[in-house]
């Protein structure tokens, strides 16, 4: 019974020392018991279960909530792996992070100050087609001389430094220019509509080329218009050259992927569609 109020009363102090440490107080010794004794022994392995050294290795089989924070002056490692935040996984509507065992993150963003090395690159984007992408020679008008008799000179946006056309007298070429959205924006007149040309010549160093309108019977729909500025032009066929004949487009209006050959003028013949 007295080995058994020994105990307790051991319990009790190293509980006090512990609550002392914490408020700096004198810590209180009791002489009747010496680190010798059975009851000192028992008690200490009593109340090393029950809580976490600050000087040796240790383990907690619970889980431990730090209210302020935690600090790792050394090496720390999460062998499950870790989360932050209110983690949900997922492309689109995902939130939080996490590092899973297998080193594998999924993060909301990433800033890198120096460079990234990776071994594969994966990008997933959504890329949206409008109007018509043609696979062939294209150029913008950045200025216009009308050189009467529905012939024009047209100066071509350089499209990088050393950047030289690559048309081709004898081209013909299509032209599509839409700034509605610009011209309700700024109250000025809309354009949208198709230009048929045939290049005559071309100075490939100074990005200029002279064309000609085609007559509104030799293009489609009827009727054809001059070209103006910022217009987008692209090779359609060529006149002459068999090599410049055929191109390939992917047109959303149209609903169509289209490769076209033998194309020699702006209305198609039966054959020309590959």
């Amino acid at each position: 019974m007295a080995e058994n109020q020994t105990k307790e009363a051991l319990q009790t102090q190293f509980e006090g020392i512990r609550r002392r440490e914490a408020t700096d107080k004198p810590i209180l010794h009791t002489a009747s018991v010496t680190p010798s004794s059975p009851c000192f022994t028992s008690a200490l392995m009593t109340t090393s279960d029950k809580y976490l050294s600050k000087q040796h290795d240790d383990a907690a089989k619970g889980m431990i909530t730090f209210m302020r924070g935690l600090i790792a002056e050394q090496m720390a490692s999460f062998k499950g792996g870790a989360q932050f935040g209110s983690f949900f996984s997922s492309l689109v509507a995902g939130k939080g992070a996490q590092i899973d065992a297998s080193g594998n993150a999924e993060v909301e963003s990433i800033t890198v100050r120096s460079y990234m090395k990776v071994m594969e690159l994966i990008v997933n984007r959504l890329s949206a087609l409008e109007g018509d992408q043609y696979f062939t020679e294209s150029d913008t008008i950045e200025r216009i001389d009308d050189l009467g008799e529905n012939t024009y000179g047209l100066h071509l946006k350089s499209k990088y430094d050393g950047y030289f056309t690559a048309q081709h007298e004898g081209n013909v070429i299509r032209g599509i220019v839409n700034n509605i959205l610009s011209a309700v924006q700024n109250g000025t007149e809309a354009k949208y509509y198709t230009s048929w040309m045939r290049i005559n010549s071309v100075n490939a160093t100074k990005n200029y080329i002279e064309v000609t309108l085609y007559a509104d019977s030799e293009v489609p729909g009827g009727k054809n218009f001059p070209p103006c500025e910022l217009m987008n032009i692209a090779r359609y066929g060529n006149q002459t050259v068999e090599s410049l004949q055929s191109c390939f487009y992917i047109s959303s209006s149209e609903g169509r992927i289209v490769k076209l050959t033998g194309v020699t003028k702006p209305i198609l013949e039966t054959t020309t569609m590959a």
